[in-house]
């Protein structure tokens, strides 16, 4: 069994690096394609919007003001257009620590990471339209009322129904809402996993729960962003659209934001092919450059907390606490479960030619995986789950893969294991079925800078 994994390792790094080899001429006839611009699209025309960065804000902020056909939008993106082959939704973490993938890393951390090698974690960020939406699990999750409420705690008012939900409901896509921006739907390829899974939470008291995206705790399986077997962001629907009134420039990267004397912002310094533009609007500037980017863009245009600007040589316009009070949600947990017999999902599964067809001709079948198949949100007291007490904290993410089954040849360096912790843990169950739990810390006490 061991060589047949091992063999099966080399195949799969070798599709790899065809994959690599293939991303990477996407890359180089998009390099061409980019510099068919002339200054004169940037520089003499005034838009009436400019909008900085196509992820999942700025794809869907671009067509709602393109969809008022007197106005022109121009949209920075400094990633790269979206092939459709990127658009499998089992190929999303491979992309990370590509071009597509910002790679950024986190400092090192004193009190965790001691797994990862010089104890900084890899944080992918998509550099590309649709953003990190193209790298992520394709999960979709609202996320807790409560949150919401104490955001809006002290506006007179405010109702979650009313404020929030009503939103939500008009972004998803459904037969009684054609008009909106996002495609919803359950997940088309699983495992045995969840239905195991599922008995055994309700055996330990837990509920089981249809739609994740309500206020109650437990366990089930979640709703993804797919459809016909493709991934799908609000910049698939943006990009599908193609209004007319908008200019879309890709490999456009936003430097900052000029002003005038009166703090009105009028213009977006740009790097472009190589070259370096003032692009203008008239009525506003949107910055959906995510959540490293936009506070970057708005320190090096002067906006930010004024010691630390001095400190790095930009001169300060306006003091204010931008890139502070940065929330995540943090994780951890690999290989955690070992299991008797081996799922439909491994890589002998994915490389199989029935496997390839199904997709190929149905959209279906184990290259649809988004790598979860069973979420659950629980609130722990002292770390002991609390069925009815507070909103969740936790949130578990199950995945019917472990990271060794590769047996150490891609994922382990996709995620930063160090040789150490490797060798010492890992490497014992390269001949084993794992599956990970993967455990993510809700709270927003989880608080940092962005600097």
């Amino acid at each position: 069994m061991y060589l047949k994994r091992y063999i099966l390792s080399i195949i799969y790094l070798v599709v790899l690096m065809v994959f690599h080899a293939f991303i990477n001429y996407l890359d180089f006839t998009e390099y061409f394609t980019s510099r068919t611009s002339t200054e004169a699209d940037f520089t003499k025309k005034i838009y009436d919007y400019i909008v900085v960065g196509a992820g999942s804000a700025g794809a869907l902020v671009a067509r709602r003001l393109a969809e008022d056909e007197n106005v022109q939008v121009l949209v920075l993106e400094a990633g790269k257009h979206v092939n459709k082959l990127l658009e499998i939704p089992s190929l999303g973490v491979i992309l990370q620590k590509t071009q597509y993938d910002w790679q950024y890393r986190t400092v090192p951390q004193d009190t965790s990471c001691f797994a990862l090698d010089g104890n900084s974690s890899h944080w992918p960020r998509g550099k590309i339209v649709g953003g990190s939406s193209m790298l992520n699990n394709l999960i979709y999750v609202r996320g807790h009322p409560d949150d919401y409420n104490e955001w809006f705690q002290n506006k007179e008012g405010y109702n979650y129904a009313k404020d929030v939900l009503t939103y939500f409901e008009r972004l998803e896509i459904s037969p009684s809402n054609a008009g909106g921006s996002v495609y919803v739907d359950d997940l088309p390829y699983k495992t045995e996993l969840p239905k195991i899974l599922l008995k055994a939470v309700k055996d330990l008291g837990f509920s089981m729960i249809d739609n994740m995206n309500t206020a109650k705790q437990g366990f089930g399986v979640p709703k993804i962003n797919i459809i016909n077997g493709r991934r799908w962001t609000t910049a698939s629907h943006f990009i599908h659209s193609k209004p007319w009134n908008v200019l879309f420039r890709t490999n456009a990267l936003a430097d900052q934001v000029r002003f005038h004397a009166n703090f009105e912002a009028y213009g977006v310094e740009f790097l472009y092919s190589g070259n370096r533009y003032l692009a203008k609007a008239s009525k506003g500037i949107i910055l959906s450059a995510g959540v490293i980017n936009t506070p970057t863009i708005l320190m090096r245009s002067g906006v930010g907390p004024r010691k630390h600007l001095k400190e790095v040589g930009i001169a300060p316009r306006v003091d204010l606490p931008v890139g502070e009070n940065l929330q995540d949600h943090i994780t951890t947990g690999f290989d955690l479960v070992l299991l008797n017999k081996t799922l439909d999902i491994g890589i002998g599964t994915m490389l199989s030619p029935s496997s390839i067809l199904s997709y190929l001709q149905e959209g279906r079948g184990p290259w649809t995986t988004i790598g979860c198949e069973l979420i659950g949100f629980i609130a722990t007291t002292k770390g002991i789950p609390k069925e009815n007490s507070i909103r969740p904290d936790l949130q578990l993410m199950i995945m019917p893969l472990g990271i060794v089954e590769d047996t150490g040849f891609h994922l382990r360096r996709l995620m930063g294991i160090s040789d150490y912790s490797w060798n010492r843990y890992f490497s014992a169950l390269n001949n084993e079925s794992t599956v990970t739990f993967c455990q993510c810390y809700c709270a927003r006490r989880v608080e940092d800078t962005s600097d």
